[in-house]
């Protein structure tokens, strides 16, 4: 019997220890849900016949019984009820349309929001600069 404790006592202590990105992921909460896993998503080159990875894709399924389904009712992709689970909306699409009206937004989108803030400030600046130059000669 206590041989039987010992070996509990070793199989705890080979747990798998976490890296120190899985840590830093877990802190961010940038862990894979529970039951959830990752679908590889290969092609097969025609002329060479090897198989080329093209991506991966993190996925929950969740198998309920039809009564719970029917009492947990959800649209259809973003639709309503988004619930179960809420689904946000897609983050860092562009507006086309938006894109069109709005030069601003267009210059945004382009170049990004730091390099967006940091042109308009020089734009400021230098129409600041242009302002005490027309100023003072109007004064002066």
């Amino acid at each position: 019997e206590r041989e039987k404790i010992e070996m509990k006592i070793k199989k705890k202590g080979k747990r798998k220890k976490k890296g120190v990105m899985e840590q830093i992921r877990g802190s961010l909460g940038l862990t894979a849900p529970e039951n959830s896993g990752w679908v590889n998503f290969t092609r097969v080159d025609l002329k060479t016949g090897s198989v080329m990875k093209r991506g991966r894709l993190l996925m929950t399924l969740e198998v309920v019984p039809i009564d719970l389904a029917n009492r947990r009712k959800c649209g259809d992709g973003r639709n309503e009820p988004n619930l179960f689970p809420m689904l946000p909306p897609p983050e860092g699409r562009v507006d086309f349309m938006k894109m069109m009206v709005n030069p601003l937004y267009m210059i945004q989108t382009c170049l990004g929001d730091t390099l967006a803030k940091e042109c308009g400030a020089g734009c400021c600046c230098i129409l600041i600069i242009v302002g005490f130059i027309g100023g003072g000669g109007v004064l002066g």
